[in-house]
């Protein structure tokens, strides 16, 4: 008994030192000092993150709206009148914030815009610094640049790095509460070693409340199913359903890709509930106060408090899709398809006049994109550009470590899964993680339209998680073999 006590303390300690050192060196990474150079899609984030505060926190209006035409086309062709809205309404797609206003949702902007507000020693510009593009400086004069202050950038890095330190103690104890101890430390560390993910989630852009939020919806729902087939008391169940439904809101409103955890609750609901019908028992109580009322009952109001609470979140934290919601989400897409469609056509332009660019153009084309992500991530093709994290520390032709851990792992969790569902008639933690896993996946190959390393980070928790997972399978198989040798 006080050796198992002693063995949680033990655990416990060493998660605390995960969550020291992965706040301390995401901060560490974030700082000017290590990283002083300032990108123009920061400047970017930045200035757009304070204007959104301002406009949606303290009710402030930006002179000089101007509608972005991409916006204007498609709010016409879609019936929207645009002569109708108020100038307040209008702000939110001015072309000056172009696609890092209307076009990106409003979460993470509204996280780095409060916590620049709070920090700074300077009296902001609650427009967000843009002006037109100067000639003198060798810029476009037709696109609006910010003149965001370097330091400002620098602070809204660090609410970013925070959230990326938490989101890599989130795998830890995922992986831990759901799968095993091991599994989770060996995930979090496996994010930790990687320079790229780190990189990308410490820098002021949306990559992190996105990440954050969305591991925490899927931690959400694992603890909501499991306490549906465990009974709990369903206020319980239905609490943790609505913290599902607030994060996959707040995942959702940090970016777009986010929505793709709809599609896991679409596959995971109904699973639970087969695994429940096909677990029954006979039962002379009324059908609602049967064990297999009682969780079923329990599933769908979770599954509706998920599916409205959501939605309902998104709206309002984005006044770019309020009012006649259906018609902006559909000019939002439009708009959006429209805008990579046109970057995609120029890059691979370019591409044909200067091939030294190590740039790949894979916008609506998913069997190039899985190829490119694949290559980038579980198998090394080209050593410069690896995104993997044994790829980048074991740098030899050829190395495939990242994908044959993670194939390892998957087919790990497939199979305990399996058992589990057929032996145990329940849904748990291997398949809805693998699931969250295939999804993100499945979406990424279905929208990069550039190989931009931020744009392949969104697998990296669950990819964690099954790499972790199949390292401790391969730690425990040669275990065993070595107990077996040693007991012969």
């Amino acid at each position: 008994m006080n050796m198992k006590l002693n063995l949680k303390y033990i655990q416990w300690g060493i998660f605390a030192l995960v969550l020291i050192a992965s706040l301390a060196l995401s901060l560490h990474k974030a700082s000017p000092g290590i990283r002083p150079e300032v990108s123009n899609d920061e400047r970017n984030w930045t200035a757009v993150s304070i204007a959104s505060y301002e406009m949606y926190f303290k009710n402030h209006v930006r002179p000089n709206v101007k509608l972005d035409s991409w916006f204007y086309t498609y709010a016409i062709e879609n019936g929207i009148d645009t002569a109708a809205m108020s100038i307040e309404e209008k702000q939110w797609f001015d072309f000056s914030m172009w696609t890092f206003g209307w076009k990106a949702p409003n979460m993470g902007k509204y996280i780095m815009g409060s916590y620049v507000e709070s920090a700074a020693n300077m009296e902001l510009d609650k427009n967000g610094y843009y002006e037109m593009g100067r000639v003198d400086l060798q810029e476009d004069p037709n696109i609006y640049y910010s003149r965001v202050p370097e330091e400002l950038v620098y602070l809204a890095r660090r609410p970013n790095a925070i959230m990326n330190g938490l989101s890599i103690a989130l795998v830890f104890l995922t992986g831990w509460l759901f799968l095993n101890w091991a599994t989770g430390l060996i995930a979090s560390l496996y994010l930790l070693a990687n320079n790229m993910y780190m990189s990308v989630n410490v820098a002021a852009g949306l990559d992190a409340p996105s990440i954050f939020f969305w591991i925490l919806a899927v931690f959400f729902l694992v603890a909501t199913i499991r306490h549906i087939f465990r009974n709990e008391k369903l206020w319980k169940t239905l609490a943790l359903a609505l913290a599902t439904g607030l994060m996959f809101g707040f995942a959702v409103s940090s970016k777009l890709n986010a929505a793709m955890f709809g599609y896991v609750c679409v596959f995971v609901f109904p699973l639970a509930a087969v695994a429940m019908f096909v677990g029954r028992k006979k039962e002379k109580t009324p059908f609602f106060k049967s064990q297999f009322g009682a969780r079923l009952l329990a599933l769908v109001i979770s599954g509706l408090i998920i599916g409205i609470s959501s939605p309902l979140l998104f709206v309002k934290l984005n006044p770019q899709v309020q009012n006649e919601t259906g018609k902006k989400v559909k000019v939002i897409r439009l708009s959006v398809d429209e805008f990579f469609k046109r970057r995609a056509n120029s890059q691979t332009s370019k591409n044909r006049q200067a091939r030294k660019i190590l740039t790949e153009v894979t916008f609506k084309k998913p069997a190039k994109a899985f190829s490119l992500i694949s290559r980038r991530n579980f198998i090394v093709d080209d050593t410069e550009k690896y995104y993997g994290t044994f790829g980048n520390i074991l740098k030899f032709k050829g190395n495939f470590l990242d994908g044959l851990f993670m194939a390892i792992g998957f087919l790990g969790l497939l199979w305990t899964g399996f058992n589990k569902f057929r032996k145990e008639k329940k849904l748990n933690g291997e398949w809805i993680i693998l699931i969250s896993f295939i999804v993100m996946l499945y979406g990424m190959a279905n929208f990069i339209w550039i190989d931009f390393a931020r744009y392949h980070m969104a697998i990296y928790p669950g990819l964690a998680l099954l790499v972790g997972y199949g390292i401790y399978t391969v730690s425990e198989f040669v275990s065993q073999k070595l107990m077996k040798k040693k007991s012969v």
